[in-house]
């Protein structure tokens, strides 16, 4: 995609308030508190993960988006931590998200297996953008903002989730349901440099999931639908389904409703430091199809998450 293409979703888009500017959600089910903060530690398993997306594979800065973050539940305790940072780069603006997450998990029922978390995420975004190698039609356009800027600023996310089963490798089928509220300081990012009065408004942002856990032995069979919402209108649907074999392999695929297709595949690597820690290795690929299936490339996911079980 040309430079001049991406500059117009940067400027005009956001200064209409219309446009998604949170990276799109993982494939991987892994990653899922990164986008909802109430599922940090929902299960007793402390994970170290790592990601790595590129989106419109082909076209000239195109979208990347990289992770590493952590979940830990407190022993003892109705509590968990995590955080991540998350490094976002569509070319010439970069944000990095310096994000702490923490959840209060509430236990449910007469065995307290039931389980509902309240989340909340603390972030530090920082904005960079480089308009050195911009291409324009209007180099005196007003609202086009030259040379270097950079600036931090914070924001905040809440969630919450509720698993029908929150014990790790449980033999029992399971329900789900989530949402979250992300970006709900609304600050916006002005572009100082050459007295432009560009200005990055942030919107609001919201999702929703719901799926549930069908449990044959050692398969999982995991269906699940996401929705995100972006401030004023923009609204994105996903539906995943996935299989597992427990602590093997998996495997899945979804649809979103801007067109794509996925398709993911993971291993599970045992013996790690410890007998009961493992490393689950997964890739993922993405198709656009559809009436704007040719303007976009295919995309591709990495993921490593190293995971070890708390009594």
């Amino acid at each position: 995609m040309q430079t001049k293409h991406i500059l117009h979703l940067l400027l005009i888009a956001p200064l209409c308030v219309a446009a998604q500017q949170l990276p799109d959600r993982s494939l991987f089910q892994e990653t899922a508190y990164l986008w909802n903060p109430a599922i940090t530690g929902a299960f007793p398993y402390w994970e170290l993960t790592a990601s790595y997306r590129q989106q419109w594979v082909g076209f000239e800065d195109a979208p990347h988006t990289a992770a590493v973050a952590v979940q830990y539940p407190l022993k003892n305790s109705n509590t968990a931590i995590g955080g991540y940072f998350m490094h976002d780069r569509i070319n010439p603006l970069k944000v990095n998200h310096f994000t702490f997450n923490y959840a209060y998990k509430l236990k449910l029922g007469d065995r307290k297996q039931q389980q509902l978390s309240l989340g909340l995420s603390a972030t530090m975004q920082h904005f960079l953008w480089d308009a050195v190698n911009v291409v324009v039609n209007d180099p005196d356009d007003p609202l086009l903002p030259g040379g270097d800027f950079n600036m931090f600023g914070p924001n905040a996310s809440l969630g919450i989730y509720y698993t029908s089963d929150a014990r790790y490798d449980s033999d029992k089928n399971a329900f789900y349901i989530g949402g979250a509220v992300q970006q709900v300081l609304p600050l916006d990012v002005v572009f100082r440099n050459n007295d432009s009065p560009a200005n990055l408004r942030r919107a609001t942002h919201a999702n929703a999931l719901i799926g549930g856990r069908i449990v044959n032995g050692s398969i999982i069979i995991e269906p699940s639908a996401w929705i995100h919402y972006a401030a004023p209108g923009i609204i994105n649907g996903y539906l995943h389904l996935r299989a597992e074999s427990r602590d093997a392999i998996w495997g899945g695929l979804s649809y979103s409703t801007n067109q794509t297709l996925g398709i993911q595949a993971g291993v599970v690597v045992k013996k790690g430091f410890t007998g009961d820690s493992h490393l689950r290795i997964g890739v993922a690929g993405s198709f656009n199809i559809g009436t704007f299936g040719q303007f976009r490339g295919p995309g591709y996911e990495f993921l490593a998450a190293y995971r070890f079980p708390v009594d």
